[in-house]
């Protein structure tokens, strides 16, 4: 029971059920083959596993202080223009 066959579905089912069948083939076999680790490696050539859990935090409340004290500065800069917007300005011809 080659490729071929299963493309053409040669069971009668279409070529859907065939190809259904060699991807779950194909999912099945690859179960465990492959592992995503977290390590770092030293100087010395050492690697160490990294708790990603850390790192993401880390990297959060990094982004979310940034964009506190951008709101900030943009929420003082609007202040100021709103005040100089405000104020009556002074003319040369003493009016």
């Amino acid at each position: 029971c080659g490729l071929d066959q299963h493309m053409r579905g040669g069971r009668g089912d279409g070529p859907v059920a065939g190809r259904k069948e060699i991807l779950d083939s194909i999912s099945k076999k690859s179960m465990g083959a492959y592992s995503i680790d977290n390590r770092i490696a030293s100087e010395k050539g050492k690697s160490q596993e990294v708790n990603a859990a850390v790192n993401y935090g880390i990297g959060f409340g990094s982004g979310i202080l940034i964009y506190i004290t951008m709101f900030i500065f943009g929420a003082m800069v609007m202040r100021g223009v709103m005040e100089e917007k405000n104020q009556p300005h002074c003319r040369s011809d003493g009016k």
